[in-house]
């Protein structure tokens, strides 16, 4: 999810990339281009994780700001220059290094849970497969959602029941394709590096290879 389907979408979010008319979401907001299903938040206010702060590093305040709602892309991530160039307000996403200007950016990302179970989601498969972690991921084309990536950690799901790890497979998609067509998101989420909270998400619009 950090990988391949987040960064991507992030990236489209940025309003940098709104600016430069390099996003695939350009003109797009308000319109509902995901599954329904799918909400998710910009949080800096979550008390105690790594990523939450009062104000952004240009002291304009944190809010929690929904950038997909129900499918619906809501906001962009807008620092003061990227704010003042697309005629909008900052949204408090400024962030910067001792060395580099301020440029927008996510801090703490929400994806809302759904009410599936994960041992229910696997059994309703038919054919499927778990993506644990990857190996190499890489994007084709980054901008337009594009992504390719080794299974490092993977599971082949058959008839409902896990049969064994998978390996020399590969899978490969777009974040806009996937997101779309989502069947089902876990009930249960998981933190990763204290910057993302993500459900499991079972999805369709992913092909994958093996090599024997």
């Amino acid at each position: 999810v950090a990988d391949l389907l987040l960064e991507p979408l992030l990236l489209g979010l940025n309003g940098r990339s709104i600016v430069h008319g390099t996003s695939p979401l350009v003109g797009k907001l308000g319109e509902r281009l995901l599954a329904p299903s799918l909400t998710i938040w910009d949080d800096p206010t979550i008390p105690y994780s790594p990523g939450s702060r009062p104000c952004d590093d240009e002291g304009v305040p944190s809010q929690r700001l929904p950038l997909v709602q129900s499918g619906v892309i809501s906001n962009f991530l807008f620092d003061l220059q990227t704010a003042g160039q697309a005629g909008a307000q900052s949204t408090g996403s400024a962030t910067r290094s001792p060395g580099s200007l301020p440029r927008p950016d996510s801090s703490v990302v929400i994806i809302e849970p759904g009410e599936t179970s994960f041992s229910t989601m696997i059994a309703s498969q038919k054919e499927a497969l778990i993506v644990d972690s990857l190996l190499g991921a890489g994007q084709g084309n980054i901008l337009g959602g594009d992504f390719s990536a080794n299974i490092l950690l993977g599971y082949r799901i058959k008839d409902g029941a896990v049969v064994g790890r998978v390996k020399n497979t590969v899978i490969a998609g777009n974040v806009y394709q996937v997101l779309r067509e989502i069947e089902m998101l876990g009930a249960e989420t998981q933190w990763v590096d204290g910057s993302l909270q993500s459900p499991a998400i079972c999805c369709q619009g992913v092909a994958i290879s093996q090599n024997d």
